[in-house]
């Protein structure tokens, strides 16, 4: 996947995106708050690199979010903000079946 197909897709989805430095950066990586994505036409793939240098190889839109899922998974129980994953990655997740959505019913006031 190119990465202008990526951006554009992202961008049709609502997702925030930021261009710095000749560089696009994806918001709503949890801790991170972001992914940086690098356009590697000649091998197929968009480079994903995260908060400590690490990357892994994007070949289509599903792959990133995937890669949320697992960083969601890292970080759900470290903060009450993160305990679902991003909202604008929710329906994807559970399209691909990372995720179900549970409704809990709670009592309004405490009481019987």
């Amino acid at each position: 996947m190119l990465l202008q197909e990526l951006v554009d897709m992202l961008s049709e989805k609502g997702h925030i995106l930021e261009y710095r430095d000749k560089v696009w950066y994806l918001k709503g990586f949890y801790k991170s708050n972001e992914v940086k994505l690098t356009g590697m036409p000649e091998f197929g793939y968009v480079l994903a690199t995260m908060r400590y240098g690490e990357t892994e190889e994007i070949y289509n839109y599903d792959d990133l979010v995937r890669l949320n899922y697992r960083w969601w998974l890292g970080y759900r129980d470290r903060f009450s903000g993160w305990e679902s994953p991003d909202k604008l990655f929710q329906e994807d997740m559970i399209r691909l079946k990372l995720v179900k959505q549970v409704t809990k019913w709670e009592p309004i006031n405490g009481t019987r």
